[in-house]
């Protein structure tokens, strides 16, 4: 998978004469790439507005023998004239400017370079959109495009939601990148300003493809020892964009201290990147994997492979909770008055390879409370490791079952019955299938680990995960199935613009039989205007008592790497404004063969039923 990310920046030049003087400048003091202008900055001049530009003799741009073409395709981020608008309201005007764009994106094209710099100026980017749409069709070329993050740029006032409309950036950006068909060659620039920004402004960012930042040496000011430093606002927001490996945009000459030079503010940059938030365990297990769709596992149906079961073996954090849970549970079976000081019967079901029977055995010792334990498993290969440590680490003292929790007739009833058949969603690896399938295996008075567990629903923001569905089309599936089908992810490049809300929740022992079907509706409530791609789906579970697992962002038990969350995709992205309620409605069907998810919106627009009858994803019983 991907390396880690390393810190980059290029150096934005209004305009430079000397091409291979400005990029060996520029690398010298430590810029990875430069922006400089398709068009020289004279060629405005002399009518290209009136049609007469084909006329001129001059060179619209500099030689592409300036450069060898390996630096032209690495090095160079090539902008579109400024003075170009496509909007313009003049037919004749607009239709000129058509023409000098083309001829600056077909220059670029022929250059190799990368990618082009657009600017977004406002809400008016119809014919914008269009042009660049037909452009790209013909090009393996990207394009970032230059948004403000607020606008006017550094214009001082307070946030207010009902100010926004016309005048958000991310507005504009919304209605440009829909009218492009949210084209996976676009990206985004986010040009910072000086002013403040609420947290939920930069947030709201971090769902869309942005590529870069682009900040100026006019945001910088000058510390007591004379080096160029950002405001804690600014900090802030740049700190958010490192999290999606942005790279850097300076602009702007040397104004804080004219002895220390360019190379000064590059260093600033360099020292927030190094200063960013550290990497947790996750993200370091995850490396590789951000926003990337998984199908979601099935060991039910299917029989993990050894791989898997090490990966998720090295978790630091799930089997030491698990570990606590059985020695509370032993402590309070020996509390009982029926309690005799004979073995505790402890039954772990769907042992794997055995870490929970490794935890068993440990806390066993640790209580000095003696213990008979199964392990049933049936994946006839786990059971190869099963029996082969048995005879090798436990000495005999484990009973290896090869069999399905749910047909296997015990010799004596469990009085701890262990678990680990939890999902990302708490209950999608149907875990209350099989232990319901399993009480026979219990004492009237058995506890169960886990006791309970809750799924949790949030509506996402993400254009990244949104495209990436294109890339999961299955030919035995229907057409639609990409969209109707949960996904694993590691999310990264989201916003998620409203709270997680409780959705199912699982009890066990489930005595009273309780039907495992389940039928929710839950509102959210949005505090600014945002596009919804689908919903996330968490889980938190009680092992024993107090002690918990959890994947919930709130709740969240730092360090475990076990589970990503759940991805329900939406057909159609739904916009939502602030004050609208998104009424969302989930389904947990069980058929004779199968469990299977159904979703839709019910308001503010309603959408279909997603996955009905199962059609596109279901878990097999």
């Amino acid at each position: 998978m991907s390396r880690e990310a390393k810190f980059s920046c290029g150096r934005d030049y209004f305009y430079t004469s000397h091409l291979y003087d400005a990029l060996s400048e520029s690398a010298g003091q430590g810029f990875d790439f430069i922006c400089v202008n398709m068009a020289g900055p004279r060629y405005v001049r002399g009518g290209v507005c009136d049609n007469t530009a084909d006329k001129r003799e001059e060179p619209m741009s500099r030689s592409d023998l300036t450069l060898s073409t390996n630096d032209w395709n690495q090095l160079i981020v090539g902008k579109i004239s400024s003075w170009i608008n496509l909007e313009h309201s003049s037919k004749k005007v607009r239709e000129s400017h058509e023409k000098a764009f083309y001829e600056e994106l077909s220059y670029a094209t022929h250059l190799s370079i990368p990618a082009v710099l657009v600017e977004l100026n406002s809400s008016d980017c119809e014919n914008l959109s269009s042009s660049l749409v037909a452009y790209l069709q013909q090009t393996n070329q990207h394009v970032w495009v230059k948004v403000p993050l607020t606008y006017p740029l550094n214009k001082e006032y307070s946030f207010n939601i009902e100010e926004v409309g016309r005048e958000d950036p991310w507005e504009w950006w919304t209605k440009f990148y829909a009218l492009c068909g949210c084209n996976k060659k676009i990206s985004v620039v986010l040009e910072i300003g000086t002013r403040c920004v609420e947290a939920m402004v930069i947030d709201r960012w971090t769902g869309e493809p942005v590529k870069a930042y682009s900040v100026s040496t006019e945001s910088f000011s000058s510390n007591q020892k004379g080096f160029p430093v950002l405001n804690k606002s600014t900090q802030s927001v740049i700190n958010s964009l490192f999290k999606l490996n942005c790279q850097g945009i300076l602009t702007g000459t040397n104004h804080v201290n004219k002895l220390m030079g360019i190379t000064t503010y590059i260093q600033y940059l360099q020292h927030l990147w190094s200063i960013r938030d550290n990497e947790s365990p996750v993200r370091e297990f995850a490396r590789g994997y951000e926003d990337f769709l998984q199908c979601p596992l099935q060991p039910l149906q299917d029989n993990l492979e050894s791989q898997t079961y090490e990966m998720f073996e090295k978790d630091p954090v799930k089997y030491v909770r698990y570990e606590e849970a059985v020695k509370q549970a032993l402590l309070d079976i020996k509390e009982r008055e029926t309690y005799q000081g004979k073995d505790v019967v402890v039954m772990v079901v769907g042992a794997g390879r055995g870490p929970l029977v490794k935890g068993t055995i440990s806390a066993s010792k640790a209580t000095g409370i003696s213990v008979k334990i199964f392990a049933v498993e049936k994946n006839p290969n786990a059971i190869i490791t099963l029996r082969n440590l048995n005879i090798k680490e436990w000495n005999s003292l484990v009973t290896i079952v090869s069999s399905d929790m749910r047909l296997w007739t015990p010799p004596e009833l469990a009085d701890i019955i262990v678990s680990e058949l939890l999902g990302s969603f708490g209950d999608n690896e149907l875990s209350p299938e099989c232990l319901d399938g399993a009480q026979h295996l219990l004492k009237p008075d058995a506890i169960s680990i886990p006791t309970s567990y809750t799924s949790f629903l949030a509506p996402v923001s993400s254009t990244k995960l949104y495209n990436a569905l294109a890339n999961c089309v299955d030919p035995s599936k229907p057409a639609e199935a990409p969209y109707e089908t949960p996904y694993v992810v590691y999310l990264h490049n989201v916003y998620l613009p409203a709270p997680c809300k409780p959705l199912f929740t699982f009890t066990h022992p489930n005595l009273q039989q309780n039907s495992n079907e389940r039928y929710t509706q839950l509102q959210f409530e949005f505090s600014q205007n945002s596009v919804i791609h689908g919903f996330v789906g968490y889980f938190s579970s009680n092992l024993y008592k107090d002690i918990t697992i959890s994947i919930h962002p709130t709740t969240y038990s730092i360090g475990m790497f076990s589970w990503f969350p759940m991805y329900f995709p939406i057909r159609q992205p739904l916009y939502v404004e602030y004050a609208d309620r998104v009424l969302v409605n989930f389904w947990r069907r069980v058929g004779k063969n199968k469990v299977w998810y159904e979703w839709s919106v019910s308001s503010p627009r309603a959408s279909g039923v997603h996955n009905s009858g199962g059609k596109c994803y279901s878990i097999g019983l």
